[in-house]
């Protein structure tokens, strides 16, 4: 929906990896503040130079649900984030991020795993289901959404089967003890960060609950699990 309005074509997902990789080299490379040559296949860069210099090191995750993907984090990134569309794929994807940070020496313990928490809460499910609706077009498979840049096309391709996968991949809940449970499923699964992606139909009074009750015992629970418990699911 960026690219395309603007001219350019979408690439393949073999060259978006490529890019990626290249990105991150870059990122990284600038972060350095010296003064950059960079010759890719996608990317070339003469002399450049990031002038405001990070004062310390910036943690960089890459977002995925991809074994590939997620070899690019383990060699060159500090960890990896995923959603629950993700989970079923989650042991598969972080052997994959540890083998390859091992490859390149880099020691896999020191990663972060890091989770996007999907929920719509409200004491009235119906409107929290509608508004978490919105987000409806992100659950059309990506072989016929990546083939579609006009918004307008999108939101018109929303049907059944996207309303199964939201209401599978998003907590939509009126019982905030839902929202415990779910977090602390997380945190046993090894997560040491979660981020939290709401779609409530009142955003003002889910982050007081938030902030109030949930985040206090998120915090006091991980650190009672001591080390995360990744083993139990192997």
């Amino acid at each position: 929906m960026n690219e395309v309005p603007l001219g350019f074509k979408w690439p393949s997902f073999k060259e978006k990896v490529e890019r990626l990789r290249e990105a991150i080299e870059i990122i990284q490379l600038l972060w350095k503040g010296e003064f950059v040559d960079y010759d890719g296949k996608y990317y070339k860069l003469n002399k450049a130079k990031l002038y405001t210099k990070p004062k310390k090191k910036i943690k960089l995750y890459v977002a995925t649900s991809n074994n590939k993907v997620a070899e690019i984090a383990g060699e060159l990134g500090d960890g990896i984030l995923t959603n629950p569309r993700g989970l079923q794929n989650y042991l598969e994807i972080a052997a994959a991020m540890e083998k390859a940070a091992e490859g390149v020496g880099k020691d896999p313990n020191e990663l972060h795993r890091c989770m996007e928490f999907k929920v719509s809460y409200d004491v009235d499910y119906d409107k929290a289901f509608k508004a978490a609706m919105f987000w409806a077009p992100t659950a059309i498979p990506r072989q016929k959404r990546e083939k579609i840049s006009d918004p307008r096309e999108l939101e018109a391709m929303v049907g059944p089967e996207e309303e199964k996968k939201i209401k599978e991949t998003w907590l939509i809940t009126s019982d905030s003890d839902d929202i415990y449970k779910s977090l602390g499923e997380f945190l046993k699964l090894g997560f040491d960060r979660v981020y939290i992606h709401s779609a409530s139909p009142d955003e003002e009074k889910f982050l007081n609950l938030l902030g109030r009750e949930i985040l206090p015992w998120m915090r006091e629970y991980y650190e009672s699990l001591k080390v995360p418990i990744r083993a139990s699911m192997e």
